[in-house]
């Protein structure tokens, strides 16, 4: 992202993601059957370490990437709003066979901390052991997400925690999606389930896929990919302009001579400049660092790739 774009972040914002879900799983057998439907090792997480997770369907095709997160007993997970309903039911499919709870989580609220600041203000409220790494607080849990600006959740019980912070006209949800892209972090929104495996979200890259732990729901088609090289796709950040801000599940066209070519598909994007739009799509994992894309249907719109904080190579 732009030295530009950054700048719009305030030295300090506290605000609730109202377009996040949040999910508790919990019972005698929740650790078990997170570790049987998820892609990262459940087993290895401690109380107030979080992990990133792909859940898959059976053919390696991911329902949603959520964040996990371990409380004392319970856990916790986070992903967009607008695929709530159907990953649930998806993730409760085989639960009738298993001693855990699965349900939408309405007593904890999530807020989201940015800024220059935000560590300084993490530590004033919880320590700098939290601040530095995150974990559990009184009412929750704290948790700390590194990238080229480093910032917070607070999942908390009191619903007014953050209320001493400066108030903001800015959206905390566009922010941080802003941060997500710079930082190639992907999500699948409702328009992008089902139709991808996590390598092509990079997510082999971003400690989310485990090859050790045993089997889990698609696992096959996962390690197939890595195995045998089955994956040919990536997710890229692309930095440009465009008339019409595109939305999840959009195509791409890539030019090539005097033609474009329908080339990859966007994961999510956001303006927060006039004329300037950052987004991740999923395209082939050999494309050129100076290819050309336009959105299709927008012929006035360029995008060019922009540099992402991790490599690429396997």
């Amino acid at each position: 992202m732009s030295q530009q774009t950054l700048c719009t972040l305030p030295p300090l914002l506290v605000q609730p993601l109202d377009q996040w879900h949040l999910v508790r799983v919990s019972g005698e057998d929740a650790q078990s059957y997170l570790q049987g439907q998820l892609s990262c090792d459940v087993n290895s997480l401690l109380p107030g370490q979080q992990s990133l997770a792909a859940h898959c369907d059976p053919t390696g095709k991911m329902w949603s990437v959520l964040r996990l997160l371990r409380l004392e007993q319970d856990y916790l997970y986070l992903q967009p709003a607008s695929l709530a309903e159907s990953q649930l039911k998806e993730l409760k499919k085989y639960a009738v066979f298993s001693k855990v709870n699965i349900e939408t989580e309405s007593t904890l609220h999530t807020v989201a901390v940015m800024g220059a600041e935000a560590p300084h203000y993490i530590a004033e409220q919880f320590g700098e052991e939290i601040a530095s790494h995150g974990g559990l607080i009184e009412q929750g849990i704290c948790v700390h997400i590194d990238g080229p600006k480093r910032r917070y959740l607070v999942i908390t019980e009191d619903n007014n925690w953050g209320a001493d912070a400066p108030n903001s006209d800015l959206d905390a949800n566009e922010l941080w999606r802003a941060l997500q892209i710079v930082s190639g972090l992907p999500t699948i929104e409702q328009a992008t389930q089902q139709q991808f495996i996590p390598q092509a979200l990079n997510l082999q890259h971003l400690n989310a896929l485990s090859f050790s732990k045993g089997c889990y729901t698609g696992q096959e088609t996962i390690a197939r990919a890595k195995y045998r090289g089955a994956n040919k796709r990536a997710s890229l950040r692309l930095a440009g302009h465009g008339a019409t801000l595109p939305k999840a599940g959009d195509r791409l066209e890539q030019q090539m001579g005097d033609n474009w070519r329908g080339k990859g598909t966007v994961l999510q994007a956001v303006q927060l400049e006039p004329g300037y739009v950052e987004l991740l799509a999923v395209l082939n994992n050999d494309t050129d660092a100076e290819a050309k894309f336009r959105l299709a249907g927008d012929e006035q719109s360029l995008y060019t790739i922009a540099q992402l904080p991790y490599s690429l190579v396997d």
